[in-house]
């Protein structure tokens, strides 16, 4: 990982309902539903959504800005191989299209998610993690 300086760092567990949250409103509402649908009978979807945000910034997948009070934006990524994935009968017509994406776009530091609290819009700060995603991609070896 590439050192980061303030306001940026590492995600960490205590962070997961802003990263549920921003997962959310960079996937425009479909991530509650994939978790509703992972729910088990009486579980909360958005627990859900939290203990997988939780795991992303435990193996420290997720970047994110902290002006002292929180993460407001953050950044998950990830580097695809230079191989596509078979996409077999048993995945989701729902997550078709997305590793579809990923097959065209092997060899790749992939932006999963990017997003901000509203209230932090406009302020550069997609820009900012949007040039953090260069630098960990260069610093893996992905040239896109």
């Amino acid at each position: 990982m590439i050192p980061l300086e303030k306001p940026l760092r590492l995600a960490v567990e205590a962070d997961a309902q802003a990263l549920a949250d921003l997962v959310n409103f960079a996937g425009e509402g479909l991530p509650l539903h994939v978790w509703t649908g992972l729910a088990q009978e009486g579980e909360d979807p958005w627990a859900v959504g939290r203990a997988r945000q939780a795991e992303k910034a435990r193996e420290g997948q997720v970047v994110v800005i902290d002006f002292g009070n929180g993460a407001v934006a953050g950044l998950t990524g990830y580097g695809i191989g230079a191989e596509p994935e078979e996409i077999g009968d048993d995945l989701p017509a729902l997550f078709r299209s997305l590793q579809e994406l990923e097959n065209e776009a092997l060899d790749s530091w992939y932006v999963n998610v990017l997003a901000c609290y509203p209230e932090n819009r406009g302020q550069g700060l997609g820009s900012k993690l949007l040039d953090v995603a260069e630098e960990i991609a260069r610093d893996a070896g992905h040239k896109k």
